[in-house]
């Protein structure tokens, strides 16, 4: 098939992502040793950010392999955008034992990386309903991660759990304004994966962030169920660019 016939075709440019799921099932293999020495953490960094470089390419690719075309498509550029963050908080997690600045430095990088995917979902319509709902939700989590042990933690910690719960809720928001059933009966597809890659998202923080602050870095299975619903996100918010709008923002069928 034709790069062009590629193009207007989704199912075709999904079966271009048939190494995502090798790609995370070899994840797993390697984070299955019992005891991972802290010399061969570069082995568990490479697997785990390998998956996140499929979907790049991916998003790549959906532009032609063409950077200067990336460029040019706000909703792709910044779904891009918000990988390559992803892929860095991804990296600084890896070590996160060592130091908490590690956790910091992750916490920022995925922040911005959220940031990108509400700036690719856009404003409209602005949902406010549904924005104090989400509003709920990211405080009633932030409580729970407080009374379980973040009251205890260095006052950096706290204020970065706060902001970086303000940022998934938001992105959340964004993400599920922008559905209706008027979408589903054009075959807007592509905004459900997207609001199914934020809820999933906002699932797999809450699990990290319960892990290290309710459970100490020992809640059963924490890897299986953070990592899984991860790249569930990360997949999800990606298909997103599948014959979707160049931006969500200036599309007007939904200023209303």
């Amino acid at each position: 098939m034709t790069d062009e016939k590629s193009r207007k075709d989704p199912a075709e440019k999904i079966r271009q992502l048939r190494r995502f799921l090798p790609a995370v099932l070899v994840y797993f293999v390697v984070t299955s040793f019992t005891i991972i020495p802290e010399t061969k953490l570069w082995v568990v960094l490479i697997s785990k950010i390998f998956p996140i470089v499929i979907l790049m390419g991916f998003v790549l690719r959906h532009e032609g392999t063409n950077l200067f075309k990336l460029a040019g498509n706000t909703f792709s550029r910044r779904v891009f955008l918000g990988l390559i963050f992803s892929m860095i908080g991804d990296a600084s997690l890896v070590y996160q034992n060592k130091s908490d600045l590690y956790f910091i430095g992750g916490i920022i990088a995925f922040g911005i990386g959220h940031l990108m995917y509400i700036l690719a979902f856009g404003w409209r319509p602005f949902a406010p309903v549904l924005m104090f709902k989400l509003i709920i939700v990211a405080t009633s989590v932030f409580i729970l991660l407080w009374v379980g042990g973040l009251k205890d933690e260095a006052i950096h910690l706290k204020i970065g759990v706060g902001v970086y719960a303000a940022l998934n809720g938001a992105m959340n928001w964004r993400s599920w304004a922008r559905l209706s059933i008027q979408d589903f009966k054009e075959d807007r597809w592509y905004e459900f994966l997207g609001c199914i890659g934020a809820f999933f998202f906002l699932v797999s923080d809450t699990l990290l962030a319960a892990n290290k602050f309710v459970y100490n870095g020992k809640m059963p299975y924490e890897n299986l169920l953070i990592m899984a619903t991860y790249y569930v996100a990360q997949l999800g918010i990606t298909l997103s660019v599948v014959d979707g709008p160049d931006t969500y923002g200036d599309d007007k069928e939904h200023d209303d």
